[in-house]
């Protein structure tokens, strides 16, 4: 999308102050058609080099006001007009967005160069992921058919990004409790999405051989809950052959 032409030229107009209406209201029907194609994005938006945005797919916002007008954050600005090839990208931490209606996502961003072959950065354009509704479907997709299981998607720092368990708020924050089964150290499980109460109970060697267990001690590494982590065996969890 960064390579479109009628997209860089455009920049390049605004660059030079001689950009016309016509011009952005073109861009708009591209980004519109673009965003009809993929939609698992809320909407798609093109900036200038002061992050002024310029045109965008479903400009209306939540609050009514329009999208074309309105700054992108300055921190992103920074990182874009940093950017080193066509290739390149950036994405924004997970935080609030008012191009997602004040919701936490992601935002994929790309800088726009000049048409004329130089390297030249005349703005960006912005891919405003719609992580609400996509994450949730991917999470009852994932367990459709699994009535008691629960899932979230959670950050490296715990942040809850999708949830299908009563009580975990989306946006806010877990945090893995050491007798959690992720932590491997484990003796049992207290995680809200845990349906057992005491998921895993750790044992320093795998069981004896027995027609139960013949799975297990065959294949360590196929335990769903500690498939990473051999050395550990989980006597509660399922096992697959």
């Amino acid at each position: 999308m960064a390579l479109t032409p009628e997209l860089r030229a455009l920049l390049a107009d605004e660059a030079a102050g001689c950009a016309s209406t016509a011009d952005r209201e073109e861009a708009c029907r591209i980004l519109e058609h673009i965003n009809g194609l993929y939609t698992v994005y809320t909407r798609l938006v093109v900036y200038d080099r002061e992050g002024r945005i310029v045109a965008a797919s479903r400009p209306a916002l939540t609050d009514g006001a329009s999208a074309i007008g309105t700054r992108i954050e300055s921190d992103t600005l920074a990182a874009v007009l940093a950017l080193q090839g066509s290739q390149a990208y950036h994405v924004t931490p997970w935080r609030e967005s008012a191009l997602d209606g004040g919701r936490a996502t992601y935002v994929y961003h790309a800088a726009v160069r000049a048409p004329d072959g130089a390297d030249l950065v005349v703005g960006g354009i912005g891919i405003v992921f719609n992580a609400a509704v996509e994450f949730d479907a991917m999470l009852q997709g994932a367990t459709a058919d699994k009535p008691q299981t629960r899932t979230v998607f959670v950050d490296r720092a715990g942040r809850v990004l999708a949830s299908s368990v009563a009580g975990v708020a989306r946006a806010g924050t877990w945090t893995c409790p050491p007798t959690c089964w992720p932590c491997r150290a484990a003796r049992a499980c207290r995680a809200p999405w845990c349906t057992t109460g005491t998921t895993a109970s750790w044992a320093a060697r795998p069981p004896a051989a027995t027609a139960s267990s013949r799975s297990a001690t065959a294949t360590a590494t196929t335990c769903w809950r500690c498939r990473s982590n051999p050395s550990a065996w989980c006597r509660t969890a399922r096992w697959t052959p």
